[in-house]
């Protein structure tokens, strides 16, 4: 076998959710520094679909303090030529990481129809259970294009309550597979945030970080069984 055939595929995963403030950048971040740092998909890319531009925010500062970093940029295609852009970069990346806005735009689109493994961070809130339907009835007209195409739900900041009980019976009603690791709330994603690392390196001995782990390890069975992995 040739190298060329021997060579691992790389592999595309959205985040995306209509809704802002549940999470996107900071699961995207997470996924991709678990990658980097504790499997052998290391040449990981960012593709920071969102206006705010956070990501970009925190690798420069992870750059300044010498701090590991996954590439962060964003999509320069025109609109209609974004799923080629996100599939031409698949083919020189491990692993590309889209952080999708909080918008029905052409990247979040792109994003879809390109990605092997599709997560939707949602929170427990009284807003999140109407909310929440607007992004599932998206991923089903995903589904129904593509399939093929596995999505997750990500119970982020998640909580013993009736609300977010609430939240993951919509979630099932529609068919949706929820993650079996979920993301509690913790100060330690923000503290991390602010000075360029994530909850994996930031205070790794501590119960965030062990949950984080537990949760990169659970996206890379998921992503090894659509795509092929190794370590």
């Amino acid at each position: 076998m040739s190298h060329a055939e021997s060579k691992k595929r790389g592999a595309i995963i959205g985040v995306v959710n209509l809704k802002g403030g549940v999470g996107k950048t900071t699961i995207a971040q997470t996924i991709a520094m678990y990658f980097l740092e504790h499997t052998d998909r290391k040449n990981v890319l960012i593709v920071d679909a969102d206006p705010q531009g956070s990501s970009v925010k925190w690798a420069e500062i992870a750059v300044e303090k010498n701090l590991p970093a996954p590439r962060i940029q964003g999509l320069t295609a025109a609109p209609k030529l974004m799923i080629q852009e996100l599939l031409a970069l698949r083919e020189e990346r491990d692993l590309v990481v889209v952080d999708c806005p909080a918008r029905l735009g052409e990247s979040t689109r792109a994003a879809m129809a390109a990605a092997d493994l599709l997560l939707m961070p949602v929170t427990p809130g009284p807003a999140e259970v109407w909310a929440v339907q607007d992004t599932l009835k998206l991923l089903q007209v995903a589904l129904v294009a593509r399939p093929e195409l596995v999505t997750r739900a990500v119970m982020n900041r998640d909580s013993k309550t009736g609300i977010a009980a609430d939240v993951a019976a919509a979630l099932e009603m529609a068919g949706v597979v929820v993650m079996d690791q979920k993301i509690k709330q913790s100060v330690q994603y923000p503290d991390a945030m602010a000075v360029g690392k994530t909850v994996l390196s930031y205070k790794p001995s501590e119960k965030a970080a062990f949950e984080a782990r537990k949760f990169g390890a659970e996206v890379k069975r998921l992503l090894d069984g659509i795509v092929g992995g190794g370590a």
